[in-house]
């Protein structure tokens, strides 16, 4: 297939992407604080962050219709909702300083995401409660993306996968597991 590479205006940079539910390309600005939409067209449009110097890294579509995205600086630490209306909401991850890498929508209605600093994985409602999970093992929590039909996890170690695994059966999520011992 074709492929095109469109440039990021202004000196930007780009960290997480996903298809939006409008149709256009969305991207993070880590480094600048936005969330970028561009069309086929080629048309940028920027949204500031409203905390500043959050960090926004991953970005995912919900199926709510809005797009929710990590907010990985310590300034940040947040789960950041942005509506196709442009209006944001930030919800407080509960455990300090968790650095929130990965997010993805599960096949539960629920988003769920990583924290790397924290060894944890949270699920986010719709409505923005946040629950974490320890990973016994204590070993830093992988990515996480959506495989259907349910979540991919990529685990460092047997341990890990192992208490993935339960928490995932314990939640009643679909998954699929990657990485040592799998």
């Amino acid at each position: 297939g074709a492929f095109e590479e469109f440039g990021v205006p202004n000196g930007g940079d780009s960290a997480g992407i996903c298809k939006g539910p409008d149709g256009n390309v969305w991207f993070t600005q880590q480094q600048h604080n936005k969330l970028s939409q561009v069309s086929p067209a080629k048309a940028f449009k920027d949204f500031n962050v409203p905390t500043a110097n959050s960090g926004p890294l991953a970005i995912t579509t919900g199926k709510d219709g809005n797009l929710w995205f990590t907010e990985s600086a310590v300034t940040g630490n947040k789960i950041g909702k942005l509506t196709p209306a442009g209006m944001f909401t930030e919800f407080p991850i509960p455990t300090a300083a968790s650095n929130p890498t990965g997010i993805v929508q599960g096949p539960d209605d629920n988003l769920w995401f990583t924290e790397h600093d924290a060894r944890k994985i949270g699920k986010n409602t719709p409505q923005g409660e946040i629950t974490e999970f320890s990973i016994p093992s204590g070993n830093i929590a992988g990515r996480i993306a959506e495989h259907r039909p349910g979540l991919v996890v990529l685990p460092s170690d047997v341990a890990e996968v192992a208490a993935v695994v339960r928490l995932c059966r314990a939640e009643g999520v679909p998954f699929v597991t990657f990485g040592a011992g799998s």
